[in-house]
């Protein structure tokens, strides 16, 4: 556990909503620069059913993890946390018991060059305006 005077809970909403905004940008980023290298990623998803279980385990944790140490509704950045929380969790659940949605839905995003490029950009911008917020 933190110690309340080393690290504060709104330091560390803070530090999440920054590393949120860090992987949504690495995201998007590497998917405008490799476009390729999304698509095959996502056809290996389709394809392996224990890393679609692994995924699953891992964002259900991460969503989880976020859940429980996030208690401020308050400000922006912390319904922020909230929301994205629930969204790993939700994720990870339906990755875990009913992949097949999902997993097509990302698969067609991924085959359509157009729609994988205004994805890609959506992530970028939502990636930067986290860490954005995370600073604010």
């Amino acid at each position: 556990m933190f110690s309340q005077d080393l690290f504060s809970r709104a330091d560390l909403i803070s530090l999440i909503v920054r590393l949120l905004g860090l992987y949504f940008t690495a995201s998007g980023v590497g998917t405008l620069i490799n476009p390729a290298n999304a698509t095959k990623m996502a056809v290996e998803l389709r394809d392996a059913a224990f890393l679609r279980f692994l995924f699953g385990v891992l964002a259900f944790l991460v969503g989880g993890i976020i859940l429980a140490i996030q208690i401020d509704h308050s400000s922006v950045r912390g319904i922020a946390v909230t929301v994205f929380g629930w969204l790993a969790l939700i994720q990870g659940l339906t990755l875990i018991a009913l992949p097949g949605p999902l997993v097509n839905l990302l698969t067609s995003l991924t085959t359509h060059p157009l729609m994988l490029r205004g994805v890609a950009l959506v992530l970028t911008g939502l990636g930067v305006w986290l860490i954005w917020l995370g600073f604010a």
